[in-house]
């Protein structure tokens, strides 16, 4: 009993923590606020790259049955507020490559051809903001 109780907190804690900010401007941290609930509904999560000029913001879409979740996301540039860029990843994952590049993941799930790949990857850079494939 007292290890379930304590599965069951640790649990919490880790989910609880998920997407959280540490730190930063609360007046930036508003404005984005304003600006995702434009994109999304309920919650979402935030990266902000090391230098704080540029934000990730992205939800998934996860169903029950699904292992892996769909993501919704946006890039915004933190000076001016502004929506640089959005797309969607069928089971897929975004996350920082650099201080000025985005790397996202995207995985087709159903059966393909042998030799057809599975999963498409991209850089997206925030400064000249192109979007360049790469091999997995």
């Amino acid at each position: 009993m007292r290890f379930c109780l304590f599965a069951g907190l640790i649990l919490i804690l880790v989910t609880g923590c998920t997407g959280t900010r540490v730190g930063g401007d609360s007046n930036r941290d508003h404005n984005i606020d304003l600006v995702a609930k434009d994109y999304f509904e309920g919650s979402y999560a935030v990266k902000t790259n090391n230098s704080n000029t540029f934000t990730i913001v992205y939800k998934n879409y996860k169903m029950f049955n699904e292992l892996l979740p769909d993501i919704h996301y946006i890039l915004i540039e933190n000076r001016s507020n502004e929506v640089i860029f959005k797309d969607e990843l069928k089971a897929g994952n975004v996350s920082w490559y650099s201080d000025n590049e985005v790397v996202a993941i995207e995985r087709n799930l159903e059966v393909r051809n042998e030799g057809d790949p599975n999963r498409r990857k991209y850089l997206f850079n925030v400064i000249t903001k192109q979007k360049k494939f790469v091999d997995y």
